[in-house]
């Protein structure tokens, strides 16, 4: 209970201001560390900006969790049914709406493990 409560504070706290952090200064950095070439790719910065947040949440919600409660085997299961499945429908969504429907299919499938681990 105690370090799902300081997963909560320390990681999802963390992983919540650096989304902020990678979202307002995503412009700044696509500039100024990338050129002004990429000044294009703050979009794909801002949008990608929130998956470490649903990670986290992931990893504390469930992963601490099932690991401390001998759940391994379910843990496992989890990954080895979304692997693949991400596989079919990020190829298709890919190849239907380019990098929007890798976007889509990333979160989608993180989503989706956040809440088959819950």
């Amino acid at each position: 209970v105690k370090l799902n409560r300081l997963g909560w504070i320390a990681l999802v706290g963390t992983q919540i201001v650096g989304a902020f952090v990678v979202f307002f200064g995503a412009d700044f950095v696509a500039k100024y560390y990338f050129g002004a070439a990429f000044e294009g790719i703050s979009i794909y910065l801002k949008a990608f900006a929130l998956l470490p947040v649903v990670i986290a949440v992931a990893t504390v919600f469930a992963q601490w969790r099932l690991l401390a409660l001998g759940e391994g085997a379910a843990l496992s299961r989890i990954y080895m049914v979304a692997g693949p499945v991400h596989i079919v429908y990020a190829i298709i969504a890919t190849s239907y709406w380019g990098w929007g429907g890798l976007l889509a299919s990333v979160y989608l499938t993180e989503i989706m493990i956040t809440l088959a681990m819950y």
